[in-house]
């Protein structure tokens, strides 16, 4: 992992992979937004008690740097596994803990605290799944149940 552009006011960390996959991925930290403490500064996370208003603000930071349109679930710690597009990102959030697209310019998105972010690709297939994987998660199925998804699409 390395950090982007250091001062140049961008505030996440992206993979160095091995070969040009075509994928993208980053993990944001907590500098770069506008929320205030307790929240301060690059809270994602409407259900935080943080102003809806600074929240979205950072999520179109978040979009706009990423060049793509986050989709956010309402996650649950369970097994859920959801297909998502673009129509989704102004919609309530799905409740999952997975998400998968083949349509590009569309971000799985996951928020984390103590959870791992677990990132699969099916190349071939164009088709992304992001979980977000706890304990509870792992003993529920959930990478199970993403396995099977990017299955049935045809993944071996």
């Amino acid at each position: 992992m390395r950090n982007s552009e250091p001062g140049a006011g961008r505030h996440w960390l992206t993979p160095q992979w091995d070969a040009d996959t075509g994928i993208g991925a980053c993990m944001t930290t907590r500098d770069g937004g506008v929320s205030s403490a307790p929240w301060a500064s690059m809270n994602l996370g409407l259900g935080s008690g943080d102003a809806p208003a600074a929240v979205l603000a950072n999520r179109e930071r978040l979009a706009a740097a990423i060049g793509a349109t986050p989709v956010f679930l309402r996650q649950v710690h369970g097994d859920r596994v959801v297909r998502v597009d673009a129509s989704m990102a102004a919609a309530a959030p799905e409740a999952a803990d997975a998400s998968w697209t083949r349509e590009p310019g569309v971000a799985c998105t996951v928020l984390v605290s103590d959870c791992l972010p677990v990132l699969l690709a099916a190349y071939a297939l164009l088709a992304w799944p992001f979980v977000t994987k706890s304990v509870t998660a792992a003993l529920d199925g959930l990478p199970v149940h993403s396995a099977q998804a990017a299955a049935t699409l045809g993944a071996t």
